[in-house]
């Protein structure tokens, strides 16, 4: 059954069907771990529920993957890494908000999906189907502290290394150093914020 949920969004994890190719491998709920190396296309398939026409998105996290999204075998997002050349972007994981055509209700879904790395290849997160809006608040909400923690590192990183750096002579070097790690540690913060992979 469909979980709903408050915020005007509903889950969409259950009765996934995995294919390679035309061939049924195996039906999952998400999240899911498939068994497939790098570089491996594989698609997930499900039927839309008879949800509200104002849940007119989907929300899905792709980890460090290509995803292609189909609606009854019509492209209607893709999302594809740079490969080659020396001044390629890095991988990223991202949150695609995907808009869904009137009158999806009952159609089929088709995820296609490919990863650079193992790790990640047979990586399905979880989805959701609502308002872009209230999905996105969703996420604020749930990520909003580490955020914050991160920023607060930010500013006391900045404070400190433009004090350490208007001294003169360098003879005590605390401030310096601990400017150093509060940025250190606030850059590594917001990089594990998925607040920040739905702003990239």
């Amino acid at each position: 059954s469909l979980k709903l949920l408050p915020e005007r969004f509903s889950t969409l994890n259950e009765n996934w069907e995995i294919y390679f190719g035309d061939m049924y491998v195996q039906t999952v709920d998400l999240p899911a771990d498939i068994n497939v190396g790098k570089d491996t296309t594989y698609f997930a398939v499900t039927q839309l529920p008879d949800t509200p026409n104002s849940y007119d998105h989907l929300l899905i996290r792709a980890s460090l993957q290509d995803l292609t999204v189909y609606l009854d075998g019509e492209m209607i997002h893709q999302k594809i890494n740079e490969r080659g050349g020396y001044l390629r972007a890095p991988l990223t994981s991202s949150w695609e908000l995907v808009y869904l055509p009137h009158n999806y209700q009952g159609k089929e879904l088709t995820l296609q999906l490919r990863s650079e790395t193992n790790a990640f290849a047979g990586t399905i997160n979880p989805i959701h189907i609502g308002s872009a809006d209230a999905m996105l608040f969703d996420m604020i909400k749930h990520q909003s502290l580490n955020f914050i923690v991160g920023l607060i590192l930010f500013i006391l990183a900045i404070v400190c290394l433009l004090i350490a750096l208007s001294q003169r002579k360098f003879v005590d070097n605390r401030l310096l150093y601990l400017g150093l790690l509060s940025m250190t540690t606030s850059l590594w913060i917001f990089g594990e914020s998925k607040l920040l992979q739905f702003i990239t």
